[in-house]
């Protein structure tokens, strides 16, 4: 039998769209609803509890494990060695038998707190490996087909400063309101 990734995506993650694409083929572990097949959830009933044991049993049939944007919280549990939290637990367990263990996180690291540097250091001397998701944004977005007043909000929240959009793209109104609002330049492109 061919070995699998398990990739873990918490609950609150906000990217679906990045998340479905990274976990494509993989067994993927969380509660997120429609983003893949979830075995398991993580509640606290006895058919729950029952998965995670299972789970717990047959993690070496997986050939390397990635957790998704996990929570501050999750690099403390993984450096206490705390078993509270399933995915700090399998992290552990996935470590200790030398198993490939990615953590995409979406930390900035130039901006971590003294105690946060001291669990992602940790985390790493346990011989996983940190991938930062730290993005830098050009002061110029471009649309081709649609901009609504979301993606102008996402431009400005980027500290985008114009937003191109191609020559047949349809602008909201609301969109446009917003941009005014904001101080954000709409340019047509080639127009």
């Amino acid at each position: 039998m061919e070995q699998q990734r398990l990739f873990a995506i918490p609950d609150y993650c906000i990217n679906h769209k990045e998340a479905e694409s990274l976990a494509a083929g993989a067994y993927v572990l969380g509660s997120l609803g429609k983003l893949g097949e979830f075995a398991y959830r993580l509640n606290t009933n006895a058919e729950d509890a029952e998965a995670c044991s299972k789970l717990m049993n047959q993690l070496h049939m997986f050939s390397d494990m990635v957790v998704y944007t996990p929570s501050s919280a999750f690099y403390r549990r993984v450096c206490d060695h705390s078993d509270s939290c399933l995915f700090a637990d399998i992290t552990l367990r996935m470590l200790n038998t030398g198993m490939p263990v990615r953590i995409i996180t979406g930390l900035v690291e130039h901006s971590l707190s003294k105690k946060l540097l001291d669990y992602t250091q940790g985390i790493q001397s346990m011989g996983a490996t940190l991938i930062f998701m730290e993005k830098t944004y050009p002061q110029t977005a471009s649309y081709d087909e649609l901009v609504t007043a979301k993606e102008i909000e996402s431009s400005f929240n980027r500290g985008q400063k114009e937003v191109v959009v191609g020559r047949l793209a349809v602008i909201t109104p609301l969109a446009r309101d917003v941009a005014k609002e904001k101080g954000i330049s709409i340019l047509i492109q080639g127009g």
